[in-house]
């Protein structure tokens, strides 16, 4: 079926075309819209005084969102917590992961940052002391992983 210009079902012209029944009829009120055509929202030009914005943004500053724990999990499960205190906390705030305090607290010292806490079973949120390991430098890590005298296997595909 053709319909001319306007006309068919779902055009614009259609669709907001005013609605007039009982309990509407004479005003001006459109379907989707919550007010009367002409009408002004109470605060269109109004703004804060200079005392009331000073306030506002005093009242932002160093304070955390109200849902906040203090810790998060990263979408590869490693969980992180806000110590903002601590000496090696992270560039992109003021975190540290969790099993580095986990074994931090064991041994009673900072970690240096060249060390590495290891998960056991390898899950990365489960920070159970029994499950960590440490190892002085990342060459450990990988020779804990792949022992001298066993090949690291490359898949290619020719």
């Amino acid at each position: 079926m053709r319909y001319d210009r306007g006309q068919h079902p779902n055009s614009r012209k259609h669709r907001f075309k005013k609605e007039i029944s009982s309990w509407n009829k004479g005003k001006h009120i459109y379907p989707g819209h919550g007010f009367k055509k002409g009408n002004i929202p109470w605060n269109k030009g109004k703004h804060h005084s200079k005392e009331t914005r000073e306030k506002i943004s005093k009242s932002k500053i160093g304070k955390l969102p109200w849902n906040f724990r203090g810790k998060f999990s990263r979408p590869d499960g490693y969980v992180l917590v806000y110590k903002p205190s601590h000496p090696y906390h992270n560039w992109k705030g003021k975190y540290v992961f969790e099993h580095r305090l986990i074994m931090e607290k064991y041994l009673g010292r900072y970690l240096r940052p060249k060390e590495v806490v290891h998960h056991i079973n390898g899950i990365s949120n489960d920070n159970c002391l029994k499950n960590l390991k440490l190892f002085e430098n990342n060459s450990e890590h990988q020779n804990y992983h792949h022992p001298k005298g066993t090949k690291i296997k490359k898949d290619v595909k020719i």
